[in-house]
């Protein structure tokens, strides 16, 4: 289950990811995985 939010006041998000960040040899960098969202600001 995926529990972390990224939350954006006066912005429109538009395609948004999740990426894992896996090491060379495939366990997880981290227990958090990276958001990448394109946003635009309102108004």
């Amino acid at each position: 289950m995926k529990l972390d939010w990224f939350l954006s006041r006066g912005l429109t998000l538009e395609t948004v990811e999740i990426r894992p960040s896996p090491g060379p040899d495939g366990t997880p960098l981290s227990d958090h995985d990276a958001i990448v969202a394109r946003a635009e600001a309102i108004g």
